[in-house]
């Protein structure tokens, strides 16, 4: 893996990346000096970026469309969807950070904020339930000896391949700001099986790809009073479709496109975006959710039974 370079001003100008004008004013400004050199010092910079370097809890809410391509049909939106993720941060003596997360997803007209229960599936047709799922409670292990991040009760091969390179980000930057993309793909058998769900599964295996990206502020980064620094994301994932949309075994691919912010507390959030996530995952917002962890499609397969 090649080093991220110390990211300076002199660096970006030199790189043909930012301009004194893109600096603030038409006056070019000198920016803190962020070393990137090491894992360690990468880990420590993404860390300020995902949660805290301190134990605290922070979220992150984002809200997105979900659109559907069918073979033979044009892509539309289907739904909104809005996210909130609870991650609480836990240093470890180590060096490493044990972080613990939830998540509630609320599903609702684009636009609103208003869950919804029903609607037409407008490449079907058919009336479907949106399913209101949650994720978690998982923990995450961060340690600049890993590229990836260990769950801890993942298997023993799955630890082993993330564990096999230190730590790094492919990271960017221009002027005071600076972001990088992490991306994952996925393929594992379907719990929704397609011979006793027709209508809801996609087929034998599930497969997706999602790519989250973080962006934030050297200024922040480089500074060291600064624990827990300001960051945006966006989220872009293909893959099948949820099983509540019916969508069967046609080929379909649902794209989940979002964008948000890390918040410092959950009263950061607007309140009808609170009132909505209250109203469908209260727990959410208490100091442990919950402890059972499930894949949405497995849940689906749990609370529902197949459609007729």
């Amino acid at each position: 893996m090649t080093q991220a370079p110390l990211v300076s001003r002199r660096g970006a100008l030199a790189a043909g990346v930012c301009s004194p004008l893109m600096l603030g004013g038409g006056a070019a400004r000198a920016l803190p000096l962020l070393d990137l050199s090491t894992p360690r010092a990468q880990l420590t910079a993404f860390m300020k970026l995902l949660t805290s370097l301190k134990a605290e809890t922070v979220f992150y809410w984002y809200t997105g469309v979900i659109d559907v391509a069918a073979p033979g049909r044009p892509i539309c939106p289907v739904i909104g969807v809005d996210t909130l993720i609870r991650r609480k941060t836990e240093p470890q003596p180590d060096g490493s950070f044990h972080i613990v997360t939830w998540e509630a997803d609320v599903f609702h007209a684009v636009g609103d904020y208003v869950p919804l229960a029903r609607l037409k599936n407008p490449i079907t047709g058919r009336m479907v339930e949106p399913f209101q799922f949650r994720e978690g409670m998982l923990t995450y292990v961060y340690s600049e000896h890993a590229r990836m991040p260990v769950v801890l009760n993942g298997d023993a091969a799955l630890m082993k391949q993330q564990t096999s390179r230190p730590f790094g980000m492919d990271w960017r930057q221009s002027g005071d700001m600076i972001w990088m993309t992490r991306e994952v793909y996925a393929d594992f058998p379907n719990p929704v099986d397609p011979v006793k769900w027709r209508l809801e599964s996609e087929g034998p295996r599930l497969r997706f790809c999602l790519a989250s990206t973080h962006s934030g502020k050297i200024s922040e980064l480089a500074d060291p009073s600064v624990t827990c620094a300001s960051s945006a994301f966006s989220l872009a994932s293909m893959g099948g479709c949820f099983p509540w949309m019916m969508m069967g075994q046609t080929g379909a691919v649902q794209m989940w496109r979002a964008t948000g912010l890390k918040l410092r507390d959950a009263a950061d959030l607007p309140p009808p975006v609170h009132t909505m996530f209250a109203s469908v995952h209260p727990r959410i917002f208490a100091y442990v959710p919950w402890t059972d962890d499930e894949l949405p499609w497995s849940a689906y397969a749990r609370q529902h039974r197949p459609a007729t």
